[in-house]
């Protein structure tokens, strides 16, 4: 299997497990209800129903909290406070200053969860290799390292390259890793406490560090998965992680066949669905982008498929058998707790993707129908003006977009963002637009977005950049009034060194045009960032849209941003 399979996982692409930090911000049933409408779209949009069904979980959350997720203390439970205490006056390491965030994670993470014994297993800076851990627990064979702040501060390529090297080595030593953010350790409404029961579900599910966990009464009460739409939703992207470097490690790939038993308990074919999906996928992502993924077959043994599922798609690479075999692997739920925060981070961010050329409409529509129609529920696929961009994008042209509002213009990079790692640049001119945009991709469950404006905090700014560095943000919006920000303007040049710019999308363009009415003097900075992208994004390609544009202000778009009348789809 070609390693480079990892910067095309459909949970890294779509931010699936992103999108768990908005849970941060629910505070009544409606913004719950939302959030896990939301949640469900990240499944395939033709299984959406049909898994709602069977786990038994109304379309309708509102009123029945109790019913969908797990109820969450936010009080610390008695003796968390004398545990942290303690732990922090016997280690030297918390006697030096500068140590605000590790003693947070102490304070509200560990010493809630863990028992006064479970803390004496509990290592601060251990040494692994070259490197120290931030948080290490070791017992009886089972190794963890917790890392905070995740994201790291990332001030060059250096830094960044020092971080992956970090990462890497403890794997490659036996350790599993859980990295958590700032926000997740320190951040407010219910991150502290959201964070608290997913460390306690990790350490439960190992048979070795459960032993390690205090008495949980006055903390959680977690009802059974079929019960949490979030773990569900997690598990089934969970399963393609966990394929992917089972079969990396091994060296499966083309030729091979894998045979597996789905043990996940899930009351439907869970581990058949995900991987379907996966192959379906990439198989469109071939189709689109000049790479091979080496695939294995795929025996699942001992599964058989029902009713509704009979009607779901299928992949000539994926079979189904009743007969159990003793050499399958037994995939089970607790083989999938520390998927994804095991896996390193994804190295070369800078490798180049590049389309197949010469594609045509009929070719386009074909490719992507996948992709339309289970991602963004468009049962038809792309409208003829959409393949018409998609097919100039593909085929490396620039292109003026003149449609009317309404008509899908978004979708032109949005598609392009989801299909070929990297960044795509959104200029947009109005605040509520970037929301509304943000909103809408959450509904097609896609959280590898983030929007920079005025309304964001320098620390969100930083974080948000800092996820592009590591490839965690794919499509990033920015006004353009940015763009006369020099300090901005030098970040926004810096993430080259650590991602490739794909794609710069100006979004109302005709405010680039004096004549225009909605004239913005910083879209005439646009023709001067394209030249400095290109610079270290040769490929990069350039798509403007607008929904109105009469004569003069068509012709002062086309030569501000040097395009021809050829480069024009209406």
């Amino acid at each position: 299997m070609n390693p480079l399979i990892r910067h095309f996982l459909p949970s890294l692409l779509r931010g699936v497990y992103r999108f768990d930090h908005a849970f941060g911000s629910v505070t009544d049933d409606d913004s719950y209800s939302q959030f896990i409408e939301n949640k469900f779209h990240f499944l395939p949009h033709s299984l959406i129903i049909s898994i709602k069904e069977a786990v038994k979980v109304a379309v309708k959350v509102a009123g029945n909290r109790e019913e969908t997720t797990a109820q969450i203390s936010l009080e610390t439970p008695r003796g968390a406070k004398t545990r942290a205490d303690n732990f922090l006056l016997a280690k030297p390491y918390f006697q030096q200053p500068d140590q605000y965030l590790e003693k947070k994670f102490v304070k509200n993470i560990l010493a809630p969860i863990l028992s006064d014994y479970g803390m004496t297993q509990v290592t601060p800076q251990q040494p692994i290799g070259k490197f120290f851990a931030d948080f290490t627990i070791e017992f009886s064979g089972s190794k963890l390292a917790l890392e905070v702040d995740g994201f790291g501060k990332f001030k060059d390529r250096d830094s960044l390259d020092q971080f992956l090297d970090r990462q890497n080595c403890i794997v490659s030593e036996g350790w599993r890793i859980l990295r958590y953010t700032y926000s997740q350790i320190t951040g407010k409404n219910n991150c502290a406490a959201i964070t608290r029961r997913r460390l306690h579900d990790f350490l439960a599910a190992d048979p070795n560090l459960r032993r390690l966990l205090a008495d949980q009464t006055n903390l959680l009460s977690v009802p059974e998965y079929r019960e949490n739409v979030i773990d569900l939703v997690n598990d089934y992207y969970r399963i393609q992680d966990w394929f992917v470097e089972h079969c990396l490690r091994n060296g499966s790939g083309q030729g091979a066949t894998l045979l597996i038993t789905d043990n996940t308990e899930y009351p439907f074919p869970i581990v058949l669905l995900s991987l379907i999906f996966l192959y379906h996928f990439l198989d469109s992502i071939e189709k689109i982008i000049d790479i091979k993924f080496d695939l294995p077959h795929v025996k699942l043994c001992g599964s058989t498929v029902s009713h509704p599922w009979k009607s779901s798609f299928d992949h000539a690479a994926i079979i189904c058998t009743k007969t159990r075999n003793r050499k399958a692997i037994s995939l089970q739920r607790s083989d999938l707790m520390f998927c994804g925060a095991s896996i390193p981070v994804p190295t070369n961010l800078t490798t180049s993707f590049s389309y197949r050329r010469n594609q045509e409409e009929t070719d386009i529509h074909e490719h992507l129908e996948f992709i339309t129609r289970e991602i963004f529920g468009y049962g038809e696929g792309a409208k003829p003006f959409q393949k018409k961009i998609l097919q100039r994008l593909f085929n490396g042209k620039d292109t003026l977009g003149i449609s009317t509002t309404g008509s899908g213009k978004s979708f032109c990079f949005w598609l392009p963002s989801l299909l070929k790692p990297g960044l795509t640049i959104v200029v947009a001119p109005l605040r509520s637009l970037m929301r509304d945009q943000k909103l809408t991709l959450h509904n097609y469950g896609m959280a590898s977005i983030e929007f920079i404006n005025s309304d964001i905090s320098q620390k969100d700014r930083k974080r948000y950049l800092q996820e592009v560095k590591l490839g965690y943000i794919r499509l990033l919006y920015i006004a353009p009034e940015r763009l006369r920000m020099k300090d901005f303007v030098t970040e926004l040049n810096t993430l080259q060194e650590y991602t490739t710019v794909n794609l710069l999308a100006i979004d109302e363009a005709h405010c680039i045009s004096e004549w225009g009415h909605d004239f913005r003097p910083s879209y005439l900075k646009l023709p001067n960032m394209r030249e400095t992208i290109a610079k270290s994004s040769p490929n990069v390609s350039l798509l403007a849209l607008t929904a109105t544009a009469g004569p003069q202000v068509e012709t002062d778009m086309r030569w501000i941003l040097k395009l021809s009348s050829d480069d024009v789809v209406r």
